[in-house]
């Protein structure tokens, strides 16, 4: 089952995740920063090995050494995403400028062509 979730900062901007299935969750690569989507709302962002104990909880660290580590209820875990896999929403002109920006060649091009028919 594939969902997709999306966050909007406090800046306005919005990042689109797709999720994985949490029966995924041993196969995520401990060094990436995951991000964790929970049935009642709630998104964590930190380290996890994904491995689940008796309790059907699995750890996540909020940084790199052991200082902040919960415990989290796989029974509620919607799905996961690696951080670096968001798609940020981008403006029309952002969106504009980095299509155009491909065509650099034509607007050189005739811009020559321009000046040397003035001259």
């Amino acid at each position: 089952m594939a969902y997709e979730a999306t966050i909007t900062k406090s800046d306005g901007t919005q990042i689109k995740y797709d999720l994985k299935s949490r029966s995924n969750l041993a196969d995520v690569d401990p060094a990436k920063i995951v991000v964790l989507f929970f049935d009642n709302g709630k998104v964590f962002k930190g380290y996890t090995d994904g491995s689940v104990d008796g309790d059907y909880d699995f750890g996540l660290k909020a940084c790199l050494n052991d200082k902040f580590t919960a415990a989290l209820p796989f029974d509620r875990l919607l799905g996961w995403a690696y951080e670096s896999d968001g798609r940020q929403k981008q403006s029309k002109w952002r969106r504009l400028r980095t299509e155009w920006s491909k065509y650099w060649w034509f607007w050189i091009f005739w811009s020559l062509l321009l000046i040397a028919c003035v001259f």
